[in-house]
């Protein structure tokens, strides 16, 4: 009889201290230990790596590699972000405020670039590509696939679903600003803006694949169409090739890359994208008093790489694109850090 009123005492004493530590057996922990952020990060880079392997060893030919970006990029993308936004019950403020977090940092990294520019005296054309090289990440790609993996664990499939909708949808506006801001830095840095050059801007604008699918998707989201099955099926699985493709492709292009020339003006853009906006966008995630899993989504987005897509456009408005393929592959590089740093506080906020 004694032994069974000590065990009920125990079991009492567990439940109130499970009661005062609010400790949820169910749900995720608190805190994410490193190999969990490990667990997290690695898929995304071991990917990127496997990429710059097969390139390495002849496997893709730059053609190959090109031919998988393109794809990702004008069908799988698209087909996810208008998958995930059109079959969305409803998206409230948190994108807007996601959205504000992202710009914020935008800006002040810009500005940190331009003043680094003026004190340590260089070249307004180095300087417009470290700049648009620090504002300019790859939320679309890398910045996605961290976001699913962090908050896989939620163990609730409407959870994860809310959160990746507000992902998407803050996504579409910020596309459209690093397109518009993208064009007008490179070429405002050679003097050469024009007429023809914001028409320029206008078309990539309406032609671009990913602001067609965001802005569709919150079309029939709003109208409160339901996709056939057979069409959300369809687009599902192309959707699921989107993140595996481009990460092959990321790789792929890093590793037919060179680096050569401009190093020291390539880091300094790479450390301001990977210190100096994850920083800023932590302290706007706190000055708007964004809480829960948007302030993890907006921190994820802020600690991103530079995208491979400013190499493509500095290749295209530029003369020497190598200190943006510099930045590229760099702040892909410390991204590791920055990216482990914002998953970690990522799950906190769950």
């Amino acid at each position: 009889m004694r032994q069974i009123k000590l065990k009920m005492l125990k079991s009492c004493g567990f439940f109130i201290a499970r009661r005062l530590l609010r400790v949820d057996m169910v749900g995720p922990p608190a805190m994410m230990q490193p190999m969990d952020v490990f667990n997290t990060i690695a898929p995304v880079f071991l990917i990127i790596a496997l990429g710059a392997i097969l390139r390495r060893i002849g496997f893709f030919s730059a053609d190959l590699t090109r031919g998988i970006i393109r794809v990702a990029y004008w069908v799988g993308m698209p087909a996810l972000l208008f998958l995930k936004i059109s079959s969305a019950t409803r998206v409230d403020g948190a994108s807007l405020q996601v959205f504000a977090v992202v710009m914020i940092a935008t800006a002040v990294a810009m500005l940190v670039a331009f003043l680094s520019g003026l004190i340590f005296r260089i070249p307004g054309v180095q300087t417009a590509s470290i700049t648009h090289v620090s504002m300019r990440g790859n939320q679309i790609f890398i910045g996605l696939a961290v976001i699913f993996y962090a908050f896989s664990n939620a163990n609730n499939g409407s959870y994860l679903a809310k959160v990746e909708t507000v992902a998407v949808v803050a996504l579409a506006p910020i596309v459209v600003v690093y397109n518009v801001l993208g064009v007008i830095i490179l070429l405002a840095g050679q003097h050469k803006l024009s007429m023809s050059a914001v028409r320029k801007v206008l078309l990539g604008i309406v032609t671009n694949p990913l602001i067609i699918s965001c802005t569709a998707g919150i079309c029939v989201m709003l109208a409160g169409w339901k996709l056939p099955l057979a069409a959300g099926r369809t687009l599902g699985v192309a959707g699921q090739v989107a993140l595996p493709l481009a990460l092959l492709g990321i790789g792929g292009t890093l590793a037919g890359t060179k680096i050569r020339g401009h190093l020291g003006y390539s880091t300094l853009a790479a450390l301001i994208k990977t210190a100096v906006c994850p920083v800023v966008g932590f302290a706007a995630i706190h000055m708007l008093g964004l809480t829960g899993p948007e302030a993890g989504v907006a921190m994820i987005l802020c600690s991103t790489p530079t995208a491979i897509s400013s190499f493509i456009l500095a290749d295209q408005l530029t003369d020497d694109a190598t200190l943006t393929a510099g930045g590229v592959v760099l702040s892909t590089l410390f991204s590791v850090v920055s990216l482990s740093i914002a998953v970690s506080y990522a799950v906190r906020m769950i």
